[in-house]
């Protein structure tokens, strides 16, 4: 089965690769860069939603394969959170003719973080790498959502389970009746 993931983040990669893993054998993982077309810093669930799903597609039309995923992460509203935001992972499949969507769990940054989004125009992982003295911890194992849940669920677990919240319509497509 060929995979292509519009993304050469090794984090990335890796999330796709372990949740097909799961339901299929004999994966290639063919990565490519693509623009999102939204923000570096999402800060809608509409537009982490865009960006996932413009990924998957632009990645499924540059090679010839059997799926495409796009994985956007950002920030979106949450209610009665001291920040008001809440972060996400999406995932969306994309198979030529429909997409398939899937989201992590969610987590609330620090105050410091929000503030630095929305008054300095930084991205996250940028703050992040600020704070605990990394370079580039987006793509490496000890990123931000590592770090909060002291490592017991690592970014490339966190991305994963959006995956598989993706594949649930893929799998189980007679019982959805698509």
């Amino acid at each position: 089965m060929k995979i292509n993931i519009g993304s050469k983040n090794p984090v990335k990669i890796g999330a796709v690769k372990d949740a097909f893993s799961h339901y299929y054998n004999d994966i290639d993982i063919n990565s490519v860069n693509v623009d999102s077309g939204v923000s570096d810093q999402p800060t809608s669930l509409q537009e982490i939603v865009k960006g996932a799903k413009n990924r998957a597609q632009k990645a499924f039309e540059l090679s010839r394969c059997d799926f495409a995923v796009g994985l956007e992460a950002g920030i979106f509203e949450f209610p009665e959170t001291k920040t008001g935001y809440m972060d996400i992972s999406v995932a969306v499949i994309f198979d030529g003719k429909d997409f398939f969507f899937g989201g992590s769990p969610t987590f609330e940054y620090p105050k410091k973080i929000i503030d630095g989004i929305f008054k300095d125009g930084k991205e996250v992982g940028h703050l992040f790498d600020e704070i605990i003295g990394i370079k580039n911890s987006k793509q490496k194992a000890r990123s931000a959502v590592g770090i909060l849940t002291n490592n017991v669920i690592p970014r490339v677990k966190f991305i994963e389970q959006s995956v598989i919240m993706a594949l649930t319509r893929v799998l189980n497509k007679d019982i959805y009746n698509d």
